[in-house]
Parts: structure tokens; sequence; C-alpha cells
């Protein structure tokens, strides 16, 4: 976390709980209420942000050509298929089965 958004951060969770600062648990229980709060009032606005991160993230750490070892390409060719993190995520769950 950069210092500017730490300062912000305990801006935003100072104005939900007095006691809260960055370092201090108060901060976590703070931004899980907003988050709470986030998701009740904005259920479907929330629903698409995570599968906007779901969409962007991921796909990159499956490319062959971040990886040096030879023997990496070979191993992710099986999920050469995979384009987003939502495909990704979908893998994890099968896989778990």
């Amino acid at each position: 976390m950069t210092p500017s958004s730490r300062v912000a951060a305990a801006r935003l969770a100072s104005s939900f709980s007095c006691s809260a600062s960055s370092e201090a648990p108060p901060y976590a229980s703070s931004a899980a209420s907003y988050y709470r709060r986030l998701w009740r009032l904005y259920p479907r606005r929330m629903m698409n942000v995570y599968l906007l991160k779901l969409r962007t993230a991921g796909s990159h750490m499956l490319q062959a050509g971040l990886f040096c070892d030879w023997w990496i390409k070979p191993a992710l060719w099986p999920l050469s298929w995979v384009k987003d993190g939502l495909h990704l995520f979908a893998v994890f769950l099968a896989t778990m089965a």
C-alpha cells in the first residue's frame, strides 16, 4: 500500500469509526463494514466490478513467455485456452471437484 493510499484508506476508515487507523484492527472492521454496505446498496454494480476484475486478472500469469525455465511452456500448454481470470477460476473449481 502506498503512503498516499494508506492516508486515503485511513481517512475513509475514520469516517466510519473514529478509532480506526490504517495500522489498527478497527481499520479492517471499518473496511469490512464499508464493503458490506456497498454490496447491500449496490449488489449489481459490485458484481460487475468483481466480474471485470476476474476478466482482466489472471491471464497474464499463464503466458509462457514470462517464464525462463524450459519446462514451463509445455506444462502450461493445456491451459493455453484460458484467456482471463474467470476461465482460470472455472478451471480451479473444476479441478477441486
